[in-house]
């Protein structure tokens, strides 16, 4: 059902972070990758720190080998300094590590004997990617190691029941100064049958929203449409559009699908069948699923009364099969 299948892959996501646990099979290390993008799946240059030149936000220490109570870390702010104790307000922004501890160390000369000032980089602002679209908490990512395009939407929070499940868009910043992209398949690099890629500096990753729904309608508590991203049934899709009403008629609930013909085909069903242990139906694009009131004497009058009635036709394009047409069982 659609409601597990987030949590699921939000696991494997844990798994391809992670790794396999002890005792579990290793996976082929030879993996043809499944891309259609001129992106590179190499590694990003280390940084050299030498040469670093410090950023705004980059969150810096400052280390006092013989002066315990200088040691902090702090954030360079957007305006390029830090706020430090008996210096007021430094430039830090434009200076590299070394450069600026050596400014610290004579202006902290002043109040001390012979400081022996340091800094170390913590986070880079610059060395951070964005992860957004359906993801629980879109933002940066910093670039902590060789992190990953999947371990990257991890860190994000992982995919909202809303996104399109398989799908995470990578755009980057060509050697030209062209965007280039590649589209990642969830499915295909938890099953090894892609390589999952890592990250560079700026890389954006965005998880685009599933614009494929169903409609759930009628007797049910919260009435609208579902997305559909992966195996969904009827009976699932009712709860999931919070179950039936006091007032509903379980025994007969209707399916108006797509048949590709510019006919829509009616079916009635019975979700009392399935509680018995028949097969349930699964859903298909744009299906509608509409739970009655009462009992249904002729099903096609009543979607022709009903249905077109109240389903979002204004809001959802792929439910365009239902107007103009006779519906017919």
């Amino acid at each position: 059902m659609t409601a597990f299948l987030i949590p699921l892959l939000c696991a494997g996501l844990v798994k391809a972070a992670i790794g396999p646990s002890p005792g579990e099979p290793k996976p082929a290390q030879q993996v043809s990758p499944t891309v259609s993008s001129p992106i590179s799946a190499a590694q990003s240059p280390p940084v050299d720190l030498a040469t670093y030149v410090l950023q705004k936000g980059d969150d810096i220490e400052i280390k006092a080998y013989n002066i315990a109570e200088l040691n902090q870390v702090v954030r360079i702010r957007p305006d390029g300094r830090i706020s430090l104790m008996l210096l007021n307000d430094v430039d830090a922004a434009g200076l590299t590590s070394k450069q600026l501890a050596e400014f610290l160390s004579t202006g902290f000369g002043r109040y001390y004997r012979n400081p022996r000032i340091s800094i170390i980089v913590r986070s880079f602002s610059m060395l951070s990617v964005y992860v957004g679209g359906e993801v629980q908490r879109p933002g940066l990512i910093p670039l902590r190691g060789d992190i990953t395009a999947l371990q990257a939407v991890l860190e994000a929070g992982g995919l909202t029941e809303t996104s399109r499940a398989t799908t995470v868009m990578l755009l980057r910043a060509g050697d030209n100064g062209a965007t280039e992209s590649m589209t990642l398949n969830v499915g295909a690099i938890l099953s090894n049958k892609q390589r999952d890629v890592p990250l560079h500096p700026a890389d954006i990753l965005y998880v685009p929203k599933s614009n494929i729904s169903v409609y759930v309608g009628g007797e049910v508590l919260h009435p609208g449409l579902l997305p559909l991203n992966g195996e969904l049934t009827v009976t699932a899709a009712v709860f999931q559009a919070g179950g039936l009403k006091e007032t509903a008629k379980s025994n007969t609930v209707v399916l108006v699908r797509n048949s590709g013909t510019g006919v829509p085909i009616v079916t009635p069903l019975r979700l009392d069948d399935v509680i018995k242990g028949k097969p349930d139906t699964v859903l298909e694009p744009f299906d509608v699923v509409f739970v009655p009131k009462s009992k249904i004497a002729k099903v096609d009058r009543f979607v022709d009364q009903y249905i077109r009635q109240v389903l979002p036709i204004n809001v959802a394009a792929g439910f365009s099969y239902l107007l103009g047409t006779s519906l017919i069982r």
